[in-house]
C-alpha cells in the first residue's frame, strides 16, 4: 500500500494592520542650499505566533549625521495573517522580505512627509532589496543593518 500525503498550501499573507509606533522628528538647522551628510539606518525584526497564524513585523528607521539639518526615528509596525500554521522555517523568509515590501512604501512616505512638513525637500528613501537583505543576515548574523549613508543637498522651501 502507498501512503498519500496532502500537499501543504502554499502560504498567503494579508495585511490586517498597520501603524505607527513612534515617530520623532528634530530639526537642528533651517533648511539651506549647502550639501550635508546624512545616515540611514534601519532595523528589521518581525515575531511570528503560530498559534494565531499571525506574524508582527517590525521597520525601524533612524536618519541622522554629524552635520545633518534635522533627525527622523520612526517605527513601524504590520500584522500579518497568513493561511495555515507554518513552521519557523516556513515563515521566516514570508516575514522577512514579503512583509517587510509591503510596509516599506508606507514607511518612505512618511519619511517624505514628514521631512516636507518640516521645511525641508521631502527626503525620499532609496527602494530596497529585501532578498538580498535576507540573504546578507543569514551571513553576517547582525541584528542592526546600517543600509546606507549619502550626500544629499537640502534646499530651502519644501517642495
Amino acid at each position: 500500500m502507498t501512503s498519500t500525503t496532502k500537499p501543504k498550501k502554499p502560504l498567503s499573507l494579508e495585511l490586517l494592520t498597520a501603524k505607527v509606533l513612534k515617530l520623532e522628528f528634530e530639526s537642528i538647522t533651517p533648511p539651506s542650499d549647502e550639501p550635508t551628510q546624512i545616515e540611514t539606518r534601519i532595523q528589521l525584526a518581525y515575531n511570528y505566533k503560530p498559534e494565531d497564524k499571525l506574524i508582527f513585523a517590525f521597520i525601524g528607521i533612524a536618519i541622522s549625521g554629524e552635520e545633518a539639518p534635522f533627525q527622523v526615528n520612526l517605527e513601524y509596525e504590520g500584522e500579518f495573517e497568513i493561511n495555515r500554521k507554518a513552521t519557523k522555517k516556513e515563515v521566516e523568509p514570508i516575514a522577512k522580505v514579503n512583509c517587510n515590501a509591503i510596509l516599506f512604501p508606507y514607511v518612505r512616505e512618511i519619511i517624505a512627509d514628514i521631512t516636507r512638513r518640516g521645511g525641508y525637500v521631502p527626503l525620499h528613501l532609496a527602494s530596497m532589496n529585501f532578498s538580498a537583505m535576507m540573504e546578507e543576515s543569514r551571513s553576517t548574523k547582525s541584528p542592526r543593518k546600517k543600509v546606507g549613508s549619502r550626500r544629499l543637498v537640502i534646499r530651502n522651501g519644501g517642495n
